[in-house]
């Protein structure tokens, strides 16, 4: 059980690094969907 919490500890954490990296990224491509959505 023990790997089992050291290998979630480490996904968490490359999951927020991916996130503090591609947040901006992922903030404009979220925009310009909704801006495509409106356009219709």
């Amino acid at each position: 059980m023990v790997e089992y919490a050291l290998l979630a500890a480490l996904i968490s954490i490359v999951a927020i690094g991916i996130i503090v990296l591609l947040g901006p990224y992922i903030k404009d491509l979220f925009e310009d969907v909704i801006n495509a959505l409106n356009q219709t």
